[in-house]
């Protein structure tokens, strides 16, 4: 017998903007899907392929589009950028 898991809404925290990195490409969508199964609303958290860095590659995940999350994804950018440049 699997164990279930049992979540409640109200207990579940979720700091976004967030950047997270992954093995896989797919993976990102498939992370933005698993989080969007406990929010139960109106309100869906959206994902973005950002490029890669090394192996890894990079999500940024987000409510809306907003000044923190443009900031955050030019911060981001500018470090896959920086280690493109230094690794051509």
């Amino acid at each position: 017998m699997k164990p279930r898991l049992s979540v409640k809404s109200k207990s579940v925290l979720i700091d976004l903007p967030s950047v997270k990195f992954f093995d896989d490409k797919d993976e990102i969508v498939y992370f933005a899907k698993v989080i969007n199964q406990f929010i139960h609303g109106k309100i869906k958290v959206k994902c973005e392929f950002l490029g890669s860095i090394g192996e890894k590659y990079v999500g940024l995940f987000y409510l809306k589009r907003n000044f923190e999350s443009g900031e955050l994804k030019d911060d981001v950018m500018k470090m896959i950028n920086s280690y493109e440049t230094a690794n051509t």
